[in-house]
């Protein structure tokens, strides 16, 4: 089984963040939860300084029986609640390569920069195939 510090590597952690202005995240999260309201798809938002979920959507898709506000206090351990053990090493690796990926671009170019791919949930007796994209974003550009 994974442990949610695998998915957190030098590539993403987050050093001597500033402290946030508590406008400015209030802001961006209520622009993420504008977006989500207007498209079909699960968002969520992840603060990797605090390696916590600061958002995430309502749509059922995702959340596999669980609350949003369920989701977002399990984290990471939501993956290895719900990931398939044999799929959670390769989620590991894929979020490790697309951070090593996202650092071969300057910080101009990696903020036009996502990655792609698939895994499925298990929810109860099912199993559903999910597409995942990840982009990085920073409050400092």
């Amino acid at each position: 089984m994974t442990d949610v510090k695998d998915f957190f590597i030098a590539s993403n952690i987050v050093r001597n963040a500033p402290d946030y202005d508590s406008k400015v995240l209030s802001t961006l999260i209520h622009t993420v939860e504008a977006f989500a309201r207007v498209t079909y798809q699960s968002v969520y938002l992840i603060d990797y300084y605090k390696q916590e979920f600061l958002y995430v959507s309502d749509n059922p898709l995702f959340l596999c029986g669980h609350t949003a506000k369920e989701v977002k206090e399990l984290g990471y351990s939501f993956y290895s609640k719900h990931v398939p053990e044999e799929e959670q090493k390769m989620l590991v690796e894929l979020n490790n390569n697309g951070f090593r990926f996202f650092d071969t671009f300057d910080d101009v170019d990696k903020y036009q920069c996502y990655i792609s791919y698939h895994f499925h949930l298990n929810s109860g007796a099912r199993s559903k195939l999910v597409n995942q994209q990840l982009t990085p974003y920073s409050f400092k550009r």
